[in-house]
């Protein structure tokens, strides 16, 4: 009997006695032998285990306490490890959410503080910028280069290719060590 949750929306609120009691009932109901030294006690402690847990933890224990145990009635404490491994693997998955939600925020307020300062810089900074950088040779202006493409260097213009070893031998060249005189 599972619960309307979906994974997002589960909440980590513990069940109710009657919801425990419930499920404590129907774990137990499904050994066909019962071979309890005190009854009413383990019933009590497995509801209190419940208690500690949601109702869809409950429900998934149960559901894995029979695979761990399939013949014989399981421990209290079994019943609370499973319960536990559940809450684990929600709790990573909620981990996971909230870092990603902090990491999401984080770049967004990178990108206004960009922002920011891209609209801080007025064109005609931008101007002086440019004018100071041409005449340095560190920009050519665009269209030189398309009005006059022998003006590009002749690597750009090659495009890419792969450089044999004599080549990079020629663009590095080792340096010479000399050796010790002894």
């Amino acid at each position: 009997m599972p619960t309307q949750n979906s994974v997002s929306t589960h909440v980590l609120v513990p069940m109710t006695k009657e919801k425990a009691t419930m499920l404590a009932t129907r774990l137990l109901g499904s050994y066909p032998s019962l071979n309890l030294h005190d009854p009413e006690t383990f019933m009590t402690e497995l509801v209190l285990e419940f208690l500690k847990y949601p109702l869809w933890v409950g429900e998934r224990a149960v559901i894995e306490t029979k695979r761990k145990s399939p013949q014989f009635v399981p421990s209290v404490p079994l019943v609370g490890q499973s319960c536990e491994e559940i809450v684990g693997q929600t709790r990573a998955a909620l981990t996971f959410g909230e870092q990603w939600d902090r990491r999401a925020k984080m770049q967004l307020d990178e990108r206004e503080e960009i922002d920011r300062n891209q609209a801080a810089e007025t064109p005609e900074y931008r101007r002086a910028v440019v004018a100071r950088l041409w005449p340095s040779g560190l920009l050519r202006e665009p269209r030189a280069l398309v009005n006059n493409p022998g003006s590009i260097p002749e690597r750009a213009r090659d495009g890419f290719r792969q450089f044999s070893e004599d080549d990079l031998r020629k663009l590095y060249p080792q340096p010479q060590h000399q050796e010790a005189a002894e």
